[in-house]
């Protein structure tokens, strides 16, 4: 959704900048420029919370064989 919203910003930046309405091309740029990053923000969050997933499949995996060997 962010990512849509960068491109509908970007858009409106263009628009603007034809348009010579030098404000409201500076706040869609910004507007862009903040859904971007959120946009890899949340990508680098969801690659941490991956790899914490396949760790704790691992330590479950690990716990399981303990607990059969018991």
């Amino acid at each position: 959704m962010s990512m849509s919203k960068a491109t509908t910003s970007h858009n409106k930046a263009q628009t603007a900048l034809i348009e010579q309405d030098m404000a409201s091309v500076f706040q869609h740029s910004i507007d862009k420029q903040v859904h971007i990053r959120l946009v890899q923000a949340l990508k680098t969050r969801i690659e941490q919370v991956e790899t914490a997933k396949v760790s704790l499949e691992k330590h479950l995996g690990n716990l399981k064989a303990l607990l059969k060997c018991s």
